[in-house]
């Protein structure tokens, strides 16, 4: 049957009446409303009954859930399309014998002017109805807004709106955490056919603050990106007698105010698309040195036997599987259906959770192998816990968020990704943030810490050369990356520096498995020595050669030819003296050492390749009489030769 204006009207009617209780519609729902709502539009400009059933249509299904809105809105372009039926029926709508028309809803109210121009040589003042006790709404626009001196004639929309559900972000990357989507109020006063933009006399307006005593920011709704933005807007004053904002603007759009956190000032738009490839590329580089570092540590035996390099595989095993979730989700490889985006999100989650726990179990094997020299047995199961720790117990609160409410791992309508939602605060703070901000502070604990038992070589080495300087750099960056220090740039994200630091976070966070790559792999000396003896000897099991060479030298040292001459024998036997290292240690207490013969004939002991601390060099001694459980060696050293002894 061909849509007339009779059937408009019985469809505007009843989709008045079947959206009287819109806070119960579905999805399928209220898009199917909306389009219909579209279709019988066209009939309300001349018919004002219709108009009237379609404004309180409108009404209606501003009281739908915020969380329904928002998936309809990022699917169907639900909140545009209600927000061009307003704006068409104000520009097409036909004023017989008036100059103005108005419609007043529980949740918005519609003016249409067409004032004379004689009467806006001052400009003109919209303002919301309502009672004396209730919070004033209105907009102030200048005389240069209809043209100045010219005596044009102009139509005039003014929109009030008690909520902001249109106008939750479509896409987009922009931060509206500050916009409360179901408290604050939305104003607008455009003119039909005409933008307006870059005057020199301000757009004045005044809105209710959904918090009284809290602090806010002005903002417009920027149509093109989607978002809600404070650039070019002037916060003017409080008035405490009615709990609202004035604030000034010299264009003409929707207007807001954002909760002002203090904490982020959001991105601007035009940074959106630089900071997003800027993830993606560093993740792929990521995903690259993440593999090359668990091959090699993989096929060497010599850098995985110890329990460093058996960490280092595992986390690089999450960072990776990470960098592929971030990147299949943003993107929209597997995101397409409602499962496959509960999927990325719940994968996204865990992944997240097991790298900080890695990261958080190499922060305690550093601290143990470097700060807590003198320690107990190490357990013979330290990486199996570890795995336990990391691969299991990030299970734990991914389990406890399915058991809670599954609908939580759903796509983000701001960032456009699948992800854990916020609409459980206590969920999300304590299943998801708290994990990774207390891994975090540790891990920064024992940075300090390690940083301090580095440098203090410095306070003790005599000679204090550029090569160690550079060794304790390199070690003090290894284990920036290591430990995910960088994600604490996140936290200095605030205010003005919002802009600055976010591309420092994304540039370090998404290079995290290259920079681990470079540290780790390419610039460790231990894999360097692996693969140059791999490519010499064209094979894999280079743990054999390279413990055969040291072998021989060792026996050499021990055995000198006695067909030498007299003064090589002399030298030799120079080499060869014994040095006593004695150690105050109880019985049990035992660890792993490096002994080291510096070519300046200094003594140093490295604990797991990690530069030495001169408090524990061999050349300290203890008296044996004062301490009953001092440990003496005796142990030969050579000038460039290492050894590894278990004191």
């Amino acid at each position: 049957t061909e849509l007339n204006s009779d059937i408009a009207g019985t469809f505007a009617s009843q989709l008045a009446t079947n959206t009287e209780r819109a806070s119960d519609m579905k999805e399928e729902e209220l898009e199917s409303a909306v389009e219909l709502l579209s279709a019988v539009a066209v009939f309300s400009y001349t018919n004002l009954s219709i108009a009237k059933d379609m404004m309180h249509c409108v009404s209606n299904v501003l009281d739908v859930d915020a969380e329904v809105m928002a998936r309809s809105t990022t699917e169907e372009n639900t909140g545009g399309e209600l927000l061009s039926i307003i704006k068409d029926f104000g520009e097409n709508v036909v004023l017989e014998n008036t100059t103005s028309i108005e419609f007043r809803e529980a949740n918005m109210q519609l003016q249409i002017v067409e004032p004379d121009p004689s009467d806006v040589t001052d400009g003109i003042v919209f303002e919301e109805d309502g009672d004396a006790n209730e919070t004033k709404t209105s907009i102030s626009l200048p005389a240069e807004v209809f043209g100045g001196k010219e005596k044009t004639k102009h139509r005039v929309r003014f929109t009030s709106l008690q909520n902001g559900k249109l106008f939750l972000s479509k896409g987009g990357s922009e931060d509206n955490s500050g916009f409360d989507a179901d408290n604050q109020m939305v104003i607008s006063a455009e003119l039909t056919g005409r933008q307006v933009s870059g005057l020199t006399q301000t757009v004045n307006y005044s809105i209710g603050i959904p918090q009284a005593g809290k602090k806010y920011k002005c903002a417009f709704w920027d149509e093109t990106a989607g978002v809600w933005t404070t650039e070019g807007l002037q916060v003017v004053r409080y008035v405490d007698g009615n709990n609202s904002l004035e604030c000034t603007s010299t264009h003409l759009t929707y207007f807001a105010v954002l909760l002002d956190t203090g904490f982020s000032n959001g991105v601007p738009p035009q940074h959106t698309l630089p900071l997003t490839l800027i993830s993606y590329v560093g993740s792929v580089v990521s995903m690259l040195g993440l593999v090359a570092t668990f091959l090699t540590y993989t096929l060497f035996r010599s850098l995985r036997k110890q329990p460093s390099g058996k960490l280092l595989v595992n986390l690089c095993a999450s960072l990776f599987f990470l960098n592929l979730i971030f990147i299949l989700d943003g993107t929209g490889a597997i995101t397409g259906t409602d499962g496959g985006c509960k999927i990325a999100a719940i994968s996204l989650h865990y992944f997240v959770l097991a790298t900080f726990f890695w990261m958080g179990a190499e922060a305690v094997s550093i601290y143990r192998s470097l700060v807590e020299v003198f320690q107990g047995n190490r357990s013979s199961y330290y990486v199996c816990k570890c795995a336990i720790f990391a691969w299991g117990g990030a299970l734990i609160p991914v389990g406890i968020v399915m058991a809670v409410d599954f609908n939580l791992y759903t796509r983000h309508p701001a960032a456009d990704i699948c992800i854990l939602s916020q609409e459980n605060t206590v969920v999300y703070y304590l299943l998801y943030l708290a994990p990774c901000t207390l891994v975090l502070f540790a891990n920064m604990v024992v940075f300090v810490l390690v940083l301090r038992a580095v440098f203090a070589c410095n306070k003790q080495v005599h000679h204090n050369s550029a090569r160690l300087r550079r060794t304790q750099v390199g070690c003090a960056l290894s284990i920036t990356f290591l430990l995910g220090l960088t994600w604490l740039f996140g936290f200095f994200a605030i205010s003005e520096a919002t802009l600055p630091f976010q591309y420092i976070f994304c540039i370090l966070n998404s290079m995290q498995g290259f920079f681990i790559f470079l540290f780790r792999c390419a610039l460790y000396p231990e894999v360097v020595r692996s693969w140059r003896m791999c490519w010499k000897m064209r094979t894999l099991s280079v743990d054999r050669h390279i413990n055969s060479s040291n072998a021989q030298k060792h026996s050499s040292h021990n055995n000198p030819d006695h067909s030498s001459s007299s003064s090589n024998s002399k030298k030799s036997n120079k080499s060869k003296q014994n040095t006593k290292v004695t150690f105050a240690s109880s019985e049990s207490n035992k660890t792993s050492f490096r002994w080291l013969r510096r070519s300046d004939g200094k003594d140093l002991t490295c604990i797991n390749d990690v530069p030495c601390q001169e408090r524990y060099r061999p050349t300290e001694s203890y008296d044996e009489g004062r301490n009953n459980n001092a440990l003496s060696i005796e142990y030969p050293f050579r000038s460039g030769v290492t050894e590894e002894n278990n004191v």
